[in-house]
C-alpha cells in the first residue's frame, strides 16, 4: 500500500508547476497539507499515562481537554530545557509531537521514570505528522497516519 506521503513528488506535474495561480487558490479556498517530516512522535499509552505526564512536564496535563493541545516541555530538577513538544489526548493516551532528532532521546530520558506506573511509551520513527490547512489558515490540525510498526516499542 503506498501512503499519501509517497505520492507527494509525483502529484506534482508540469502543468501545476506552470500555473503558480492554482496553487495559490488552494492556499487561499482549498484544502493543503504539508508534510512535517522533521517532526517525530511519541506516544504514551496506559491508565497511569495521564498521571506520569503530569509528574514530568512543565504544564497541567490533568486540565487538558480531551479536544485540547499544549505546548509544554521536559526539564531536568534545575528547570533547564531538555524538549519541547506539542502534546495532544486521544482515546488510548497521548501524543507528543517533537524534532524527530531527538525523539529517540527523549523517549529513553522518559523511561527511566516510569518504575511501577502503568503506561507504555512508544517510539513512531515512521509516522506521517502534516497540518491540514483549510480557507486559508483559519484552520489549522495536525494529522498524523499510522505506520506499519505501531505495535513496537522503538529501541526493541
Amino acid at each position: 500500500m503506498t501512503t499519501w506521503i509517497d505520492a507527494l513528488p509525483t502529484a506534482h506535474t508540469a502543468a501545476a508547476a506552470a500555473a503558480p495561480t492554482a496553487n495559490s487558490a488552494a492556499l487561499t479556498h482549498g484544502a493543503v497539507a504539508v508534510p512535517l517530516l522533521h517532526l517525530g512522535l511519541l506516544r504514551a499509552e496506559g491508565e497511569d499515562a495521564k498521571t506520569f505526564l503530569h509528574n514530568l512536564l512543565s504544564n497541567d496535563v490533568a486540565k487538558l481537554p480531551a479536544d485540547g493541545a499544549q505546548w509544554t516541555s521536559f526539564n531536568t530538577p534545575k528547570g533547564r530545557m531538555l524538549a519541547s513538544f506539542l502534546l495532544w489526548p486521544d482515546d488510548t493516551g497521548y501524543s507528543l509531537a517533537l524534532a524527530a532528532d531527538i525523539t529517540p532521546a527523549l523517549l529513553e530520558k522518559l523511561q527511566r521514570y516510569i518504575l511501577r506506573s502503568k503506561v507504555k511509551l512508544f517510539c513512531r520513527p515512521n509516522a506521517a505528522i502534516a497540518s491540514i490547512t483549510r480557507c486559508g489558515w483559519r484552520r489549522c490540525g495536525l494529522w498524523s497516519q499510522p505506520d506499519s510498526g505501531c505495535s513496537t516499542v522503538c529501541g526493541a
